[in-house]
């Protein structure tokens, strides 16, 4: 709505205060315009229907709704506090009013009239028409902008039905998130739901530790009591499609037979493709699993599968359909170089020319990675001056400035013809290889391994605007128009996305950057230039110069919650860091947070203190709910401690993340709400519960690397991870705790080289620690690495391995893991202890990889 691609007449609305005054077409969020705002007739109270609608003129996928109240120049006083959303698409009879995963329909909206807030949609909307319907329990004036997160549905999946059994799960695993529709297909009801939402569990929905059931409405499940082992369930399309094939993800054994009949008017079915399960691969394991079953081209608009299975049970998490279009100038060029002789000759001509064009273009790139080699060695006499104390300082702060981390957004994997349909969770979805090797598993043909993937979420970035500038109105101005007070200083040089090129500090801890699924442009891009190291042949360790000082043993690091024991290295502030500067808070900032009274805080019990911090379990009540929370504060007056819980509020408040602790709020005293972990963290658990299984270990290691490729794909570096800063849900679950922003320390038994040295931080240094953290997972959390040496020799140690030393060291791998666990895995955390940041995977890459070992590797680990 902001960059104009919604027109005004998209844009409509119940009622309007005024039309020309504060109409729906003043609605976009951003914006400047008449009086700056959609203002409904009447007042909002509870039971009120007012609603800001916009229609689309295809089927869009939305994962994301943004609102701002009317600033109005400084007259503004009207925001909507909360509000649900309702939403149409073809084929349902009525509107729908959305739910999100936890099966609530109240949105948290805005706290002021000036502050943007976006709210992720989980499960996304798909839909032609969204309304947003303001809420309020007591009456109250209420104005509105918006912002709307999407993009072109290309899937046309209208719904399923579930035909055979008659409910749509058993017990815990019922579908939680199926459209409230009053579409039906004869008894049974039909909409989207739990097998179309796009997320693939990557745990099993039975915790194999304490046998309960995983409640997080991402699996359904089906007893063969109820259906005789017949799973049938219908799909209803937009139009016909040509199908190229369809994908199951379940767990348990693997669905013995599966029938696909294809229609199109969706009353006769015929030409139905039956696949069985080869016999000698089935077992009576229960495990994840993917079907991948090939329809050769098919074309209909309608789609009945029938699955059988034979064990008492079965679960079933998503259902995917891979459309496959012809490439028309394929077609052409095949029936021209048919047609005659001189035809003959030109297709063949054109080959030649392609062939040429394709040297010429190889031979550019080899001359181009020649010239880079070149310059990269040019920059390796830069390093050669840290050989002397004396010019370390200077050859660190050259080195700070060439170590820039990039901020690539990992988001999108084309399908169906380069056209973008996942992201990393909750979004990723593995290529047809891994980046450690193919794919194996016992399908029923290829097959390419899912992981917590989205819908389609993205289209190629068009150009769109990076200003707030007011926009010109045709219309006769209402006198709401005159003599309003200059608005706030405009970032009409910046753009909303990259904060970090403003020089302002007015938007620094407020522009969190998020990722709009229509695209976006970047407004700049920087190469990063990393020197290489050069080799010492001495011994580095035995130099008598140390310049880190002494740290406190490794019990007394850290606590239970990632509390922080500040800056032990000085930290560069954004100007002259750029590992900061997009994404993180300074000091001057308040965060805005949803803001919980300390009366509404009920204390517990002490969890964790640390030198400056003391943890609490807590419960928090709220208007409509209670329930129970951690609540971190200061009991020291400490400057340090002041800004790293300001820099977690701002860095974590508005993250939406299921393996990253969010911050849910905090006091009016500057304490922070985060969600309540009874398992405290991994190496707490590990040392608790001895001889886990080795899947629980994987689980770990593939929870954590989700985490950590969202918050990459937030640019937000985490700075301090460990298996004390993983804490664990009351499912078993991982969530990263605290990211540190600008209080970065370096951890010396985690932290990368370049960090602890060169205080030099980025996600691929991110990826040092996850190296280190699996490698004490793997171990079974009983010393950390690096146990038998001093704070001394684990710096002169880092000095080695960025250097590339033959003297330097790393933990060792215990034999009897060698001999029991996939080598391909310790191949992983040793690339990630490289001691060239760039040569480090990143985490999109990491997660994959572990995603794959816990489908495929189950029996062989």
């Amino acid at each position: 709505m902001e960059d104009g691609r919604i027109s005004d007449d998209q844009i409509t609305a119940s009622s309007s205060f005024d039309a020309q005054s504060v109409g729906p077409q003043n609605a976009r969020i951003r914006t400047e315009k008449a009086s700056g705002a959609w203002c409904p007739k009447s007042q909002i109270r509870n039971g009120s229907y007012e609603f800001l609608q916009v229609s689309f003129n295809k089927t869009h996928v939305i994962r994301a709704i943004e609102t701002q109240g009317r600033y109005g120049n400084g007259t503004g006083r009207e925001f909507a506090q909360q509000y649900m959303l309702d939403y149409w698409r073809q084929g349902t009879t009525k509107w729908i009013r959305y739910r999100l995963r936890n099966g609530t329909d109240l949105i948290e909206g805005n706290f002021d009239t000036v502050t943007p807030v976006q709210r992720v949609l989980d499960p996304p909307i798909i839909a032609q028409k969204i309304r947003l319907v303001p809420y309020s329990v007591q009456t109250r004036t209420t104005c509105m902008r918006m912002e709307v997160y999407g993009c072109e549905d290309q899937e046309g999946l209208l719904g399923y039905s579930i035909l055979e059994p008659e409910m749509d799960g058993v017990e815990e695993f019922k579908d939680e998130i199926f459209e409230q529709t009053s579409w039906t297909d004869g008894n049974q009801k039909k909409g989207l739901g739990l097998l179309t939402d796009g997320i693939i569990p990557t745990y099993p929905p039975i915790d194999p530790v304490f046998h309960l059931p995983v409640k997080n409405s991402t699996w359904l499940a089906f007893k063969r009591s109820d259906s005789d082992g017949r799973i049938r369930i219908q799909f209803d399309f937009e139009s016909d499609r040509q199908f190229a094939d369809m994908e199951i993800f379940g767990y348990g054994r693997p669905l013995e037979k599966i029938i696909v009949e294809f229609s199109n008017d969706g009353n006769i079915y015929e030409h139905p493709m039956e696949s069985d399960y080869p016999q000698n691969l089935l077992n009576q394991q229960q495990e994840l699993y993917s079907v991948k079953v090939p329809l050769n081209g098919r074309k209909a608009g309608f789609v009945q599968v029938l699955m059988k299975f034979s064990t008492d049970s079965t679960f079933l998490s998503e259902i995917r359909f891979n459309t496959d279009f012809k490439n028309a100038t394929t077609s052409i060029l095949e029936e021209f170089s048919f047609n005659s002789n001189k035809q003959s000759q030109i297709y063949y001509l054109f080959i030649t020319v392609m062939i040429i064009i394709l040297v010429a273009m190889t031979a550019a790139l080899c001359g181009l990675l020649i010239f880079r080699r070149r310059k990269r060695h040019g920059s390796t006499e830069k390093l050669s001056s840290l050989g002397s104390p004396s010019s370390r300082s200077t050859a660190a702060t050259t080195m700070s400035r060439d170590l820039k981390p990039t901020n690539t957004l990992i988001t999108t994997l084309p399908l169906n013809g380069g056209q973008p349909r996942h992201v990393i969770h909750s979004h990723s979805f593995a290529p047809h290889h891994g980046l450690y090797g193919p794919i194996k598993g016992n399908l029923y043909g290829d097959h390419r391994v899912a992981a917590s993937t989205q819908r389609i979420l993205g289209l190629a970035p068009p150009s769109r605007s990076c200003s707030g500038t007011l926009f010109k109105d045709h219309h006769q101005p209402s006198l709401l128009d005159i003599h309003f007070p200059p608005p706030p200083p405009s970032d009409a040089s910046t753009c909303r996305l990259e904060p970090a090129l403003s020089n302002s500090s007015s938007e620094g801890i407020y522009a969190e950057p998020s990722v709009p699924l229509l695209g976006s442009r970047r407004c700049g891009t920087q190469k990063r230039q990393v020197p290489k190291t050069r080799n010492l042949k001495e011994n580095t360790l035995s130099r008598k110069n140390k310049t880190l000082p002494l740290r406190a043993r490794q019990e007394e690091e850290e606590q239970h919650y990632a509390i922080a024991n500040f800056a032990m290295l000085p930290v560069d502030r954004p100007s002259s860091n750029p590992g900061y500067s997009a994404f993180h808070p300074y000091q001057h900032h308040q965060p805005r947070t949803k803001l919980i009274p300390r009366a509404n805080v009920q204390f517990i019990e002490k969890i964790g203190e640390g030198r400056y911090t003391q943890i609490f379990s807590c419960y928090v009540s709220e208007a409509t709910k209670k329930y129970k929370a951690a609540i971190k504060f200061q009991h020291q007056e400490a400057e340090e401690a002041r800004m790293a819980l300001q820099s977690e509020i701002a860095l974590t408040h508005d993250i939406l993340h299921a393996n990253v602790n969010q911050c849910l709020g905090q006091t009016e005293d500057g304490a922070i709400i985060t969600n309540y972990c009874p398992y405290g963290d991994v190496r707490q658990y590990m040392q608790k519960y001895q001889s886990l299984p080795r899947m629980r270990l994987i689980q770990f290691c593939t929870e954590i690397a989700a985490g950590l490729a969202y918050l990459e794909q937030r640019g937000i570096v985490h700075g301090h991870l460990s298996p004390k800063s993983c804490l664990l849900d009351e499912n078993l679950g991982v969530k990263i705790a605290s990211p540190r922003g600008p209080s970065h320390h370096a951890q010396l038994r985690y932290s990368a080289p370049e960090a602890i040295v060169l205080n030099n931080w980025s996600n691929r240094s991110d990826a040092y620690s996850f190296g280190m953290t699996v490698w004490e997972i793997l171990h079974g959390c009983t010393q950390p690495p690096y146990h038998d040496l001093t704070n001394n020799a684990l710096f002169e140690n880092a000095r080695n391995q960025l250097e590339s030393s033959p003297a330097a060291v790393y933990p060792p791998f215990d034999q009897t893991l060698m001999n029991s666990i996939d080598k391909e895995i310790i191949d992983l955390i040793r690339d990630c202890w490289s001691s060239h940041p760039e040569q480090r995977p990143g985490f999109y890459e990491i997660h994959v990889f572990f995603v794959r070992k816990q489908l495929n590797s189950q029996n062989s680990l």
